[in-house]
């Protein structure tokens, strides 16, 4: 964030399963099953991550910074509706001062207003076992492109932790 008033942005692009010869070489066989898996009905193509990476290089993402944009063809979305905690991250300087507990404290409560469960996506294994404690469940792991881990909170918990019962 210390470049944003540079006017410089900085955010990535995260690519799902992508058509790459290493992964032709598999065989049209199980191109097809992997694409069949995907909601999109398909892998995605290298144009797909150019474009994600053109449209944050154009003047229409000039105020977009400090974002992870997947690429996936919803391969990584959970089902059903769901209220999903963005990209949030602490400068080190400031971690555990619990400002990020703060800021989805906000979320949290729109989830369980809503009666939907919260989604967020870590790639950091120690936050894993922070949000386990938290009463976070892991729905799915992602090995590829980074290991990371999609995590939920149930309806049934948000509702009691925000009248302040235990889940």
């Amino acid at each position: 964030m210390e470049l944003a008033p540079r006017k410089i942005t900085i955010n990535s692009v995260l690519p799902g399963n992508i058509v790459t010869e290493g992964l032709a070489e598999l065989g049209q066989a199980y191109l097809d099953e992997m694409g069949a898996s995907i909601p999109a009905g398909r892998l995605g193509s290298v144009a797909d991550i150019g474009n994600a990476a053109l449209f944050f290089a154009s003047d229409e993402a000039a105020y977009i910074t400090g974002q992870s944009l997947v690429v996936d063809g919803g391969q990584i979305r959970p089902a059903g509706p769901f209220w999903y905690l963005g990209v949030l991250g602490t400068h080190p300087n400031y971690a555990g001062r619990r400002w990020g507990h703060a800021v989805m404290g906000a979320g949290l409560r729109r989830a369980a207003a809503d009666g939907v469960p919260a989604v967020l996506v870590t790639s950091n294994p120690g936050n894993v076992e922070m949000y386990g404690r938290a009463g976070w469940e892991i729905v799915r792991a992602v090995t590829a492109p980074v290991p990371s881990w999609i995590m939920q909170q149930s309806v049934h918990r948000l509702r009691a932790a925000d009248l302040g019962q235990g889940a």
